[in-house]
Order: C-alpha cells, then structure tokens, then sequence
C-alpha cells in the first residue's frame, strides 16, 4: 500500500493478498486486470482520477503506457498485526 510509480511499459508482477485495496490513479495511462477465482480475468483501462477496488485473494497486474503513479490503501497492516495475512506471489 502507499505510493507507486511504474516506467512506461512496464507490467507489475502479480500477486493475490488476503487483503483489499483500493487504489487511485494520481497521474499516467494504462490497464488493471483483475482475476478472482475461476472466472476470467477482466480488464480495466484506467487514467487519471480513476479509481477501483481488488477483493480479498483477487489477483491483479497493472500494466502502464506511460509514467503511471498510482496511491493504494488496504486492511494488510491489520490482517499482518492479527497473523492472518497471506500473499502469493504470482
């Protein structure tokens, strides 16, 4: 959670949390994809001011075109405090 800046063209490695967040777009242009247990993947384009939520063990990827600075929140500093916080990388 926090702050992130992603290079243009680059894709973040995947991961699927037990936590959720949501998370803002500050500046740049590129795509979320979002996969939650068996159903397809589905992807988003996402700008400026926009805004989307990750479930609990969704993964997701972000993809940026240009500079892309996105502000995140979660309940993993909870979760992480309780011992019950579990994250796979994907």
């Amino acid at each position: 959670p926090g702050r992130q800046w992603l290079p243009p063209w680059t894709v973040a490695r995947a991961s699927r949390p037990t936590a959720c967040a949501v998370v803002s777009v500050v500046e740049g242009h590129g795509a979320v994809v979002i996969a939650r247990g068996r159903d397809a993947p589905v992807r988003y384009e996402i700008g400026p001011k926009d805004h989307f939520v990750v479930p609990p063990w969704a993964a997701m990827h972000v993809e940026s075109r240009d500079a892309l600075v996105l502000f995140s929140y979660s309940d993993a500093p909870v979760q992480r405090a309780l011992g019950i916080l579990r994250e796979e990388r994907l």
